[in-house]
């Protein structure tokens, strides 16, 4: 009896030393797989891209039209707005003079009066068919009434186009003068301004790249903000495709394809 108890007792040792050696070989197996599921990670993460900042930054200077390292700026924005105003200024009274408004103001006031004896004018007769008609030129002589008289010829005012009245009517003469006038002094302005404002855009433009900036939305901003807020959306954007790419390494290398592994340190996958 007693041996039996003995021989139970040994046979139950046995069993648990080898359960024991079993844990043990399970639990090393796993420390095993697990470090070199970490060996794994860790290889795999280290050798995906970093974010290189300044070749970033080189590459986003160059497609933009300014150097890198990025200058400061020369001069600031009122002092800008002021001298693109003063020079625009300028530049639309060398090309709008007063003395060219006044050139054709003279013209206008010359081509629309009365004809005076010994002049030499045209216009254009409202009779077709086979009466004369088109432009007619001669020496103006005189106007009675309703006939003018251009070198032998006598014309009835009826039978001349109104738009040639002025030549023989003064009264006609200076309505037309005084409507072209108008209509000269109206286009020279609107012309003038809007030669003023193209010009002081494209002026403040060039002076605004000049000194340093750049257009971002309605706003001229320096280089070097644009450079960094730039800078900051590519290297979000490239974290982000990091993130993914990191994530579907984890999720490649499981623990017998279940079981997550953490790494104690990490590569953080960009440069500072």
């Amino acid at each position: 009896m007693r041996r039996r108890k003995e021989k139970g007792c040994l046979t139950a040792a046995v069993v648990i030393i080898v359960l024991v050696c079993m844990l043990s070989a399970v639990s090393w197996y796993i420390k095993r797989e697990y470090r070199r599921k970490q060996d794994i990670i860790e290889r795999s993460v280290s050798e995906l891209p970093r974010f290189d900042r300044v070749s970033v930054a080189k590459k986003i200077a160059e497609n933009n039209g300014f150097t890198y390292p990025v200058p400061a700026v020369t001069k600031s924005p009122e002092f800008i707005v002021k001298e693109g105003k003063k020079l625009a200024e300028e530049l639309t009274a060398n090309k709008f003079p007063l003395s060219l408004f006044a050139k054709r103001q003279t013209a206008v006031l010359k081509k629309y009066r009365v004809a005076k004896a010994g002049d030499r004018i045209s216009f254009i007769m409202n009779t077709t068919g086979e009466t004369v008609s088109g432009i007619l030129k001669g020496v103006f002589k005189d106007s009675k009434g309703r006939f003018v008289k251009v070198d032998f010829h006598e014309y009835r005012l009826p039978d001349i186009m109104e738009d040639y009245y002025y030549l023989f009517v003064p009264a006609i003469a200076t309505q037309k003068a005084e409507k072209v006038l108008k209509e000269l002094r109206r286009g020279f302005k609107e012309n003038k301004s809007a030669f003023m404002q193209k010009t002081r855009l494209a002026v403040t433009e060039k002076l605004y790249k000049k000194s340093g900036y750049i257009k971002h939305g309605n706003d001229w901003i320096p280089n070097s903000e644009f450079l960094e807020m730039e800078v900051a959306r590519k290297e979000a954007d490239f974290l982000e495709k990091l993130k993914s790419e990191k994530e579907k390494i984890y999720e490649q290398n499981k623990l017998f394809g279940l079981i997550g592994v953490d790494l104690i340190s990490e590569s953080p996958g960009k440069e500072k």
